[in-house]
């Protein structure tokens, strides 16, 4: 017999289902069981349909792509019509920013066409393969399924129940069928699209510059229609107020006051506007520059060529915005915007004032002062009423722009969220991958050549002419701040053995015993930390001076870079040893051991030399753009430092020693006793891990590591002194 159709065979699936309950052979459980093997033939019917459907449209994008193919070639071929934008001249500014809506939804979407043709070609090839993997586990279902058919019924079972399970069989096997064919047209849909893909997505790509660009014309055109009716609104209230009735004249002045308003707004939302499409483009400039670098990140890790790829995720991690910058937007923006939203609150009081204007008129001629009612009471109205009626008109525009600047504000700050979310996103890509990538081969001795190259840019004569004009060009061109600097750094030197002779003045009264005031010690840390800022303020300002010049070179750049970052490092190690001099911080005031602090000072000043040069050059061979100086002289002055730290950590944190025998004594059987030679060994070891990391290849890795135990090291002294000043304000109270 002809076998059924699809539709037929659904109907009697349906009828069926109706007749479960007239089967008096099979009690209420096995009617159940029944029904639901017809409502999963049912359920495969109509995923059957659905492949019928697919099919269908798979068929259809086939058959049209020769047509398509034709049309977008030549729509490509010809010029992109660049008509000019004309606004109609009667067009309010409420009816050209309802156009504008209108583009953006429009933009919208072809912003979303454009990322589709994308996706196409993008997941074009993977595609075809999954599909030819869903075939083949179509074919292989097929087969079971055929198979288990041939089967016969089991004996102990109803002819009912029998039935029933053949009937879902056979709905599989339709739905198997019909899945098979809608891959195969897929596919086939797929090579006759292989050409017309690419050209239908430049074509799109093409006609979203286009309404991207009429966008923007549409916005500048309100921008500057909204300009120009502020000033004319400007100018028509000085004019007004100059030839107004005196009863008048307050009115009308308001009215003027309320034009500058609206001129002041109308350049913000100029500026807003501005900063939204720099978001926006910086935006897109970071997902079109980050998209591919995952792609071909893919690619090396099943190839298992990661290596190649390390320096260009580097690179990326590099150029990566600065979201500092973004969060001190968004949280001055939402001041602004709050502040916006109580403007408008008073102007829509102001205008609900001016519903009825004639009751408003007759109120304020009523509230007129009699010498000013003279004249004709009639012509007196009438001003009085144009000086509303213009008061209502401008507090309409006004509040028109003030809900654009709002709708701008808002559509800014989720801009730059959206930048700071992609931004987090890819720093955590490359976070996650790169630390496992060697950033460059081993040292070698063919990293001499380098080094000796970079230690004659960085130190050469020409690089001293280059620093000193730099910085007197600088200074010539910021006089007050070259002059403020000078007069600061001046005092704090001029004043500075006297803060020092003041600090040992306050350590020796507080060391008798017989002090009982924090003040002393809190002015013993001030000028400490006034006493240590003079050098690295110093080092930190120059630095500061070198990198924001507006005619540096990669020179200035990189060395302002080392002398920042170095000054940070200093300054620390500046603030320990002053708190370690002797009638000092530490020995009068915390009550630490004088032959700690003596070690402690002993171990800094040493360490300090040599370390703080070294950072500062590598440092500066991070920032400038020659890879091979920077793992070359850059890396070796990096794993000199490390090695330096290690051995002064070695000499500090001895288990023996005399700093970690002090911090034991009021603790004896403490848990830093009993781990002392854990913590020997993790602090002297670490640093020595992250050198050999480094000249082992994975200078990033270990430069990145390092930051954190640069920062980890400065919590935990800064943890120890604010326990220290804490314990000696508890003390003396």
């Amino acid at each position: 017999p002809k076998p059924l159709s699809d539709a037929d065979f659904t109907t009697l699936l349906q009828s069926r289902l109706k007749q479960v309950d007239n089967l008096t052979e099979l009690d209420d459980a096995a009617k159940a069981k029944v029904r639901e093997l017809y409502q999963q033939a049912s359920a495969e019917m109509a995923a059957a349909q659905r492949w019928i459907e697919a099919t269908a449209q798979s068929e259809k994008l086939a058959s049209d792509a020769p047509k398509e193919l034709i049309e977008t070639k030549a729509a490509l071929a010809a010029p992109p019509a660049q008509l000019p934008i004309i606004v109609p001249v009667g067009a309010t500014l409420p009816q050209i920013e309802q156009e504008i809506s209108k583009r953006t939804a429009d933009l919208e979407k072809l912003r979303k066409t454009l990322d589709d043709d994308e996706s196409a070609l993008k997941n074009g090839a993977s595609r075809r393969a999954k599909i030819s993997e869903l075939v083949n586990a179509a074919k292989d279902r097929l087969t079971n399924i055929n198979e288990q058919l041939q089967l016969p019924a089991p004996s102990d079972e109803n002819s009912a129940m029998n039935s029933a399970r053949r009937m879902v069989l056979v709905a599989r096997r339709r739905s198997e069928e019909r899945q098979i064919a809608s891959y195969e047209k897929e596919l086939l849909a797929y090579e006759a699209r292989t050409e017309l893909l690419p050209l239908r997505r430049d074509l799109d790509a093409r006609q979203f510059a286009l309404a991207e660009q009429e966008l923007k014309q549409w916005q500048e055109s309100a921008n500057r229609r909204r300009q120009q009716e502020a000033e004319q609104q400007v100018q028509q209230a000085a004019w007004e107020a100059g030839q107004a009735h005196p009863a008048v004249r307050q009115l009308v002045q308001h009215n003027a006051d309320l034009a500058e308003m609206r001129k002041t707004l109308a350049a913000r939302i100029v500026d807003a506007t501005s900063q939204l499409e720099l978001v926006t483009q910086e935006l897109g400039d970071l997902k079109e520059r980050f998209q591919p670098i995952k792609d071909k990140f893919a690619v090396a890790e099943k190839t298992n060529t990661t290596s190649a790829i390390g320096l260009l995720l580097r690179k990326q991690r590099e150029a990566l915005p600065n979201l500092r910058t973004h969060r001190r937007n968004i949280s001055v923006r939402q001041q602004t915007m709050g502040a916006g939203e109580l403007a408008m609150v008073e102007l829509n009081n102001d205008r609900s004032s001016l519903r009825n204007l004639d009751l408003q008129t007759q109120l304020v001629l009523q509230n007129l002062d009699g010498g000013l009612q003279h004249g004709n009471p009639a012509e007196l109205a009438t001003a009085v009423r144009d000086a509303l009626k213009t008061e209502k008109d401008y507090l309409d525009a006004l509040l028109r722009d003030h809900d654009a600047y709002f709708s701008k504000l808002a559509a800014l700050t989720n801009a730059e969220k959206q930048l700071i979310d992609e931004t987090e996103n890819c720093a955590r890509y490359i976070d996650e991958r790169v630390l496992w990538i060697a950033s460059a081969a081993p040292l070698s001795v063919t990293d001499a050549r380098y080094a000796s190259e970079a230690f004659w840019w960085l130190v050469g004569p020409a690089a001293w002419v280059d620093l000193g004009s730099t910085l007197t060009a600088d200074a010539g061109r910021n006089p007050a701040v070259a002059a403020v600097a000078l007069g600061l750094f001046a005092l704090v030197f001029y004043w500075r053995r006297r803060f020092r002779a003041r600090v040992q003045e306050i350590g020796e009264k507080a060391a008798r015993g017989t002090c009982y005031r924090f003040p002393p010690t809190l002015e013993t840390a001030l000028l400490t930390a006034m006493i240590a800022a003079a050098w690295p303020g110093l080092m930190y300002y120059l630095g500061w001076r070198l990198t924001t010049a507006a005619d540096a070179s990669e020179l200035c750049r990189a060395v302002g870079a080392g002398l920042t970052e170095t000054a940070r490092v200093f300054l620390a190690l500046e603030m320990l040893w002053h708190i370690c001099c002797r009638q000092g911080l530490g020995e009068s005031h915390f009550g630490w051991s004088t032959s700690a602090t003596k070690l402690l000072r002993q171990n800094i000043r040493w360490f300090s030399l040599p370390v703080l040069p070294l950072m500062c050059v590598a440092v500066a061979m991070a920032w400038q753009e020659n890879d091979h100086w920077d793992a070359s002289l850059g890396r070796m002055c990096f794993v000199a430092a490390l090695l330096c730290f290690a051995l002064a950590l070695h000499q500090i944190i001895r288990p023996a020693g005399v700093v970690l025998q002090a911090m034991m004594a009021s603790r004896r059987g403490g848990w830093l006793e009993r781990c002392r030679y854990v913590l020997y060994l993790l602090s002297t070891l670490t640093p020595a891990v992250l050198a050999t990391l480094a000249a082992a290849g994975y200078h990033y890795t270990a430069r990145q590591l390092t930051i954190r135990l640069i920062l980890t090291a400065y919590a935990l002294v800064g943890g120890l002194v604010c326990r220290a000043l804490l314990l000696r304000w508890t003390l003396v109270n």
